[in-house]
């Protein structure tokens, strides 16, 4: 099952180095010289394998990069050091888990014992091109399948349609603008109706939200049971400023914020082409 995606080109300019450290990106694809390396051990493309140990079920990782040409793949574990941080900076100890060169495809398999966050670079050994990759684990990591109940505030009847299953139960869509009450009232008959999860979207949403939402939920403990899930608004005029935190909720509302728009540096955008939608969940 996939875990996480390793892209290759950022979703806008000024936002590289999230994806990846050297290389040019080019067609939807990387460009490597022959010697130039590609890190990957960064903010979208590492792994945190420590929180993969502590709070779900899976226990072994398959990372897979897919290129054209030769290619060198190293396979880092960073661990953070005892030593307090500094100026809000960890320091971290790094060392080599394995090591393949090959061609067209490479795959390293490890486990999340270790802990620490796990990344990757690609140097090649000839011109290279990468298209990207992913983490993925074994079927036998999955835990339950479990059922989502679907909150919806806006205009969802396409996706509802589209997303109709054992899995996925759509409750009423509520008023737009979000009326507590109602919403509240969802929460509720999602317990009742013995969804394990339930999600509150606001508007129109892809359906692939849910299907990939669902398949990262079922590796989860049982400690996030009959929780949920809210996604944040976007600005669509400022695509890197959130109007409102997500939050988890459970017995108790984990790592709460202040409800004050928040600058987090192009890490969450608009997914939507137009400037209708504000909702970059």
């Amino acid at each position: 099952m996939e875990l996480s995606r390793i892209t290759v080109t950022s979703a806008f300019d000024g936002a590289e180095t999230l994806y990846h450290i050297g290389g040019k990106e080019e067609n939807n694809t990387l460009i490597l010289r022959a010697g130039e390396t590609a890190d990957f051990r960064t903010f979208f493309s590492s792994l945190d394998a420590r929180f993969l140990l502590e709070k779900t079920t899976v226990r072994y990782l398959t990372l897979r990069l897919f290129f054209d040409g030769k290619a060198t793949v190293k396979l880092y574990r960073a661990m953070p050091t005892e030593k307090k941080a500094k100026k809000g900076r960890k320091k971290y100890t790094e060392y080599l888990v394995a090591e393949k060169t090959g061609s067209g495809e490479i795959r390293i398999s490890t486990d999340v014992f270790g802990g620490g966050s796990l990344g990757a670079t690609v140097t090649a050994e000839e011109d290279t091109v990468v298209y990207g990759g992913d983490w993925t684990c074994p079927a036998e990591c999955v835990l339950r399948s479990p059922r989502i109940g679907v909150i919806a505030l806006g205009e969802t009847k396409r996706a509802a349609d589209e997303l109709s299953s054992d899995s996925v139960r759509f409750y009423d869509v509520v008023d737009a603008e979000g009326d507590n009450g109602n919403v509240a009232r969802r929460m509720t008959d999602c317990i009742n109706n013995g969804d394990t999860h339930f999600l509150i979207l606001r508007g129109a949403f892809d359906p692939n939200v849910i299907r990939r939402t669902a398949a990262l939920i079922s590796v989860l403990s049982h400690k996030y049971e009959l929780s949920g899930i809210c996604g944040a608004r976007m600005y669509p005029s400022a695509p890197t400023v959130i109007a409102e935190n997500g939050r988890i909720f459970g017995k108790k509302i984990l790592n709460p914020k202040k409800d004050t728009p928040t600058d987090v540096g192009g890490l969450l955008w608009c997914v939507s082409e137009d400037e209708e939608a504000d909702y970059g969940g």
